[in-house]
Parts: C-alpha cells; structure tokens; sequence
C-alpha cells in the first residue's frame, strides 16, 4: 500500500503509545508490482498529484511517475514536521508552489534542524 499523504496530521497516538496512520484518502493499494522493481525505485503507480503540498516528493510535484519511495520523502518532512512543529518547508520560507517548485529546482531538500 501507498499512503499517498503521510504528515503529523494524520498520525494518531492514543495513551498506551499505540501509532495509527489515518486519511487514506490518496492512498493506494498496489497490486502486481513487477519482481524486478526495488522499493528505492518509485514505479509508476500514481498517475495524479495528490496529497499535502509540504510533504510531497519532488516526482510529485512535477508529475513524474511515483510510488513507494515518496511515502519515505514524506515520512522524512513528517520528522521534521515533528521535531520543529513546522511544515518542513516553512523554516525556509517557503509559502506556495511555486516557491517550493523553485527550490526543488535547484536541487535544495528542506533544512533539516
């Protein structure tokens, strides 16, 4: 399965330290994945830009193909989302798409604290 949306926001903790992932609204469940493909490798099993825009793998945001590897991107801004109670692009500044389409650009990943 593709979460497809991984941020803070839609991790649920209870008071036994019990973690759920929720909002699976963007989230796909891939079926007959080829053998030969490594989860570092993305695949084309989405073929439309969703999820939260803070959060989204560079593949997203220019509407490459993408898979698995772009929950990983967005588990990595969901830890600095965590640790700096910021979207993880917000100690940078950025505000809309296209700021964040510039920066990606560029080749710069978000600043990590």
């Amino acid at each position: 399965m593709i979460h497809g949306d991984i941020k803070a926001a839609n991790i649920l903790t209870d008071q036994n330290a019990n973690i759920k992932l929720s909002d699976f609204g963007a989230s796909k469940i891939v079926d007959g994945i080829p053998a030969d493909l490594e989860v570092s490798q993305s695949g084309k099993f989405y073929e439309h830009n969703r999820g939260s825009l803070f959060w989204m793998a560079p593949e997203i945001l220019y509407g490459e193909p993408y898979g698995r590897r772009s929950d990983i991107w967005a588990l990595g801004c969901t830890i600095i989302e965590i640790a700096t109670g910021k979207h993880p692009w917000e100690i940078d500044n950025i505000t809309d798409l296209d700021d964040l389409k510039q920066r990606m650009l560029q080749e710069h990943l978000p600043t990590i604290p």
